[in-house]
């Protein structure tokens, strides 16, 4: 197996040859990885101007204002993305920890309810919900970007549930969930249709 420092070498030979976004984030995540932020982002810089949306790209940006202790910078790199990208699991782990250091606990909250859904045995979304219980998920605070967290069906207790029942529980639970969202589209659907008569 080759040394970050190995691979980081190979890619530069690769990209040398071979300038595209994978390339260029492939360098940049070994650089974040041994923290050599300032040519990580020389390299972040080259991807995002070959392709501004690449979420690869994105997601190594927030790392790096991460990394900076740039929390603030961060969270807006990374929360216009959400929408497009709710199912990157990288994605959604870094906003969560963003969103806990910049004190951001409702979207904290949140995003720690949908990360369960796509990775039910991640330890710190659970954390978040453990420590949280208290809160009502049908509060009023609304943010555009969280239109895409229907957090109606999903409240706090219910995913707790999900750790202290068996795995049948947890995937009923999952399933009543997915059911709901179903129903509600075409409820939507036929709407429009009849509108259409």
């Amino acid at each position: 197996m080759l040394t970050i420092q190995e691979q980081i070498e190979k890619y530069l030979t690769i990209v040398s040859k071979n300038p595209n976004v994978k390339n260029y984030n492939i360098i940049s995540s070994l650089y974040l990885k041994i923290e050599a932020e300032d040519k990580a982002f020389y390299y972040i810089t080259k991807s995002l101007k070959l392709d501004s949306n690449d979420i690869s790209s994105i997601i190594n940006l927030g790392k790096y204002f991460y990394l900076k202790k740039n929390y603030h910078k961060s969270y807006l790199v990374l929360k216009d993305h959400i929408e497009k990208n709710r199912l990157n699991i990288k994605l959604l782990n870094l906003f969560h920890k963003v969103c806990n250091l910049n004190e951001k606990y409702i979207d904290a909250l949140k995003v720690a309810k949908y990360i369960l859904f796509v990775d039910p045995v991640n330890n710190e979304a659970l954390k978040t919900l453990k420590n949280d219980q208290n809160l009502n998920s049908n509060d009023n605070e609304e943010n555009d970007h969280w239109t895409i967290f229907d957090t109606s069906k999903i409240n706090t207790s219910n995913l707790l549930n999900l750790y202290s029942g068996n795995q049948q529980e947890s995937s009923k639970i999952r399933q009543h969930y997915l059911m709901d969202k179903k129903i509600s589209i075409l409820k939507t659907l036929q709407a429009k249709l009849s509108g259409l008569k």
